[in-house]
């Protein structure tokens, strides 16, 4: 099990950005990713997120429950930070005002801006990439907390949690871990369940939560009790016979087997996809490309030498059947360096062919282009 649920997908081809937030990023999934909780004093994470961000959001007119607003470990009614907004012939009662929440904040009220890994556009990104290395879903949540104020009560909660802390300090006492100051550019990691409390002090405090949901042991049981009844003849038999089935099927059903059947493939970024659908860029034998995302090719089970025989690309929750000749094409493509390939390096394949793959590739978000270098200085 532990195989499954510690350690990143098998087609992930760096940890660079999980290197950057815990160091050693294979020490971190064998000894504490979901096991113990974990202070690093200092990270070399680039967050592509701060002050002005977050005050950039607040002005746009973000709309609840992506804000929300904490006092005391009391939420704020929405009522006291939004006011009608007009938008169209539609008039919206839950849009943030700046001005309210600017002012609840200096009355000693938490700003909380809620999954930023589907609404600011450079932490969608990141938080994809994060999401293709530890393996599991991910959400990015900001909290400001005024000075000598904290916004939740002790609780733990039900996700792992990697704490980023942005601008500022803030004081926390963590089950297992006792008190600790965490400072800007240093990083907490807590395993789900862990009961933790968190107070500023002198100054305000920015700080990310990135929660990382790994299943559950309960959500594991009820998955290899959906498949040990999905597996039993169930035509005929009693109740009594049906309980017993089911008992003798679900001591067959493999742990990896009941993780497999939760694990949602992560996120490939949506960003640029319009973009590139509009322009649809020239694509010729001296284009260069490199992969967008990381790859899986799959081989089929079969022997895969006829005419119809497929292989399966994968990146991201994205998937294409290609045809087997493509092969060498596509493992070239996949290794290829930050410098990438031109189209007419792709073995194993005539020009044309060549052209209606790269073509395909790049119009599915599997390929982007290798922009050409900068001309030599005077």
């Amino acid at each position: 099990a532990e195989g499954k649920l510690f350690k990143p997908l098998a087609f992930t081809k760096t940890f660079a950005l999980l290197a950057s937030i815990v160091g050693d990023d294979e020490d971190f999934l064998a000894t504490t990713f979901g096991r113990r909780p974990w202070h690093r004093a200092s990270s070399a994470a680039a967050v592509p997120f701060d002050l002005d961000d977050l005050d950039a959001i607040v002005a746009s007119g973000i709309r609840v429950p992506a804000i929300r607003m904490v006092r005391a470990g009391e939420r704020v009614p929405p009522g006291e930070f939004c006011s009608p907004t007009r938008i169209g012939s539609t008039t919206l009662a839950d849009t943030a005002d700046a001005r309210k929440v600017l002012d609840l904040h200096r009355r000693g009220a938490t700003l909380v801006v809620q999954s930023l890994q589907r609404t600011f556009p450079t932490m969608v990104r990141w938080c994809c990439e994060l999401e293709e290395q530890v393996g599991w879903p991910v959400q990015a949540n900001a909290y400001l907390t005024p000075p000598h104020q904290r916004g939740l009560d002790r609780h733990a909660d039900g996700h792992d949690v990697l704490v980023l802390q942005l601008h500022g300090e803030k004081r926390w006492w963590v089950d297992g871990l006792g008190d600790l100051l965490l400072r800007a550019d240093e990083v907490l990691y807590l395993p789900a369940g862990t009961e933790h409390v968190a107070e500023t002090g002198d100054e305000p405090s920015l700080h990310l939560t990135i929660g990382i949901h790994r299943p559950s042991p309960e959500s594991i049981a009820r998955a290899a009790l959906d498949l040990a009844q999905e597996r039993m003849p169930t035509e005929g038999a009693t109740d009594e016979e049906r309980l017993s089935r089911v008992a003798v099927e679900l001591g067959r059903v493999g742990t990896d087997e009941a993780i497999d059947r939760l694990r949602r493939p992560p996120r490939t970024s949506p960003l640029g996809e319009l973009a590139r659908s509009v322009r649809r860029p020239e694509v010729g034998l001296a284009t260069v490309l490199r992969p967008a995302a990381p790859w899986s090719v799959d081989l089929p089970a079969r022997a895969a030498d006829g005419d119809d025989a497929r292989v399966g690309l994968g990146w991201g929750h994205r998937r294409l059947s290609l045809p087997h000749r493509a092969l060498a094409a596509l493992e070239r493509l996949g290794g290829a360096a930050p410098a990438g390939v031109a189209v007419a390096e792709l073995p194993g394949l005539e020009d044309r062919e060549r052209l209606v793959l790269a073509r395909r590739l790049l119009d599915e978000g599997a390929l982007e282009l290798v922009p050409p270098p900068p001309p030599p200085g005077p």
